[in-house]
C-alpha cells in the first residue's frame, strides 16, 4: 500500500504568502498607473486654472507692445495688465504654434481672460487701427541713422521731410551749437541731440512734432544732469553729450 503523500511542513503558509504578495504587487502596479494618469489629468486642469485664476475676466484693458519685444516680454506685459494669469503656459502655446516671430507691436485694447488661441491670433494680426503708433529709436545711432530709423515705414515721412524742421530752424535746442564744423553738413549740429527711446506719436503728428519730441526729451534729460565736473574741465553740456555718445 502506497502511503499518502504528506506536504512538507510549512509549505501551505509559504504558498499562501506568495499569493498574498502577488496580489499586493498587482494592486500597487494598478495604483501607480492610476496615479500617473490622475497626475497627467490634474496637470492639465491645474495649468488651465493657473491661466485664469489670477484674472478677473471681462475687463477691457490697454496693453502696449514695444517693437521687437520677444514672447517672454509680451507675456509679462499681458500678465501685468491682467489679460492672462500664466505666462509660461502662454509662451508654450506661442512656441507650439510657431508664431513667436510674428507677434506685432502696437497699442492693443484687450479683454481680460481671453482664451490663448484668440489672444495669439490677435497679436499675429496686429492691433486695430488707432490714433497713435509707436516708434523705437535705439542708442548709438548717428543723426543720419536716427532719421533713417524714423522714416517710412516707421512713420509716414521720408528722411528729407524729417530733416527739414531741424535745418530750417523750426526746431531748436538749448544745446545746439551755433555752427557746424567747417566743411560739415548743417545736420551734424544735431548729432546726439535726439534722445533714443520708444515714442508714441499721433497718426497725424507732423515731422516737426516727431523730431521735436525727441529733441525735448534729450534736453529734459540733460537739464536734470549735474555737469559741475564738466565745468571744472572747461567743457559744456554739449561736449558732455558727445563724450557720452562715444
Amino acid at each position: 500500500m502506497t502511503p499518502d503523500y504528506q506536504r512538507p511542513p510549512g509549505t501551505a503558509w509559504q504558498v499562501r504568502l506568495i499569493q498574498v504578495f502577488a496580489t499586493v504587487v498587482v494592486i500597487l502596479v494598478v495604483f501607480v498607473g492610476l496615479t500617473s494618469v490622475a497626475r497627467r489629468l490634474g496637470s492639465g486642469i491645474s495649468n488651465e486654472s493657473t491661466a485664469t485664476s489670477a484674472v478677473e475676466p471681462g475687463r477691457e484693458v490697454q496693453v502696449v507692445i514695444a517693437p521687437g519685444s520677444p514672447a517672454s516680454v509680451i507675456s509679462v506685459a499681458l500678465a501685468d495688465a491682467g489679460v492672462i494669469g500664466a505666462t509660461e503656459e502662454f509662451e508654450a502655446e506661442i512656441r507650439a504654434r510657431g508664431v513667436a516671430d510674428q507677434l506685432q507691436a502696437g497699442v492693443y485694447t484687450l479683454i481680460t481672460g481671453t482664451k490663448f488661441d484668440l489672444l495669439i491670433d490677435t497679436l499675429v494680426v496686429g492691433p486695430a487701427p488707432a490714433d497713435v503708433y509707436l516708434v523705437t529709436v535705439i542708442e548709438g545711432l548717428t543723426i543720419d541713422e536716427v532719421l533713417e530709423s524714423l522714416a517710412s515705414p516707421a512713420t509716414p515721412y521720408t528722411v528729407e521731410q524729417l530733416k527739414a524742421p531741424l535745418i530750417d530752424g523750426t526746431i531748436d535746442s538749448p544745446y545746439l551749437p551755433e555752427e557746424a564744423p567747417e566743411g560739415s553738413d548743417e545736420l551734424v549740429r544735431w548729432e546726439g541731440l535726439l534722445a533714443p527711446d520708444t515714442y508714441e506719436f499721433r497718426v497725424d503728428a507732423s515731422p516737426a512734432e516727431i523730431v521735436g519730441k525727441m529733441v525735448d526729451t534729450l534736453a529734459s534729460r540733460v537739464s536734470s544732469t549735474d555737469w559741475n565736473r564738466l565745468d571744472e574741465m572747461g567743457l559744456d553740456a554739449y561736449d558732455g553729450l558727445i563724450i557720452a555718445s562715444l
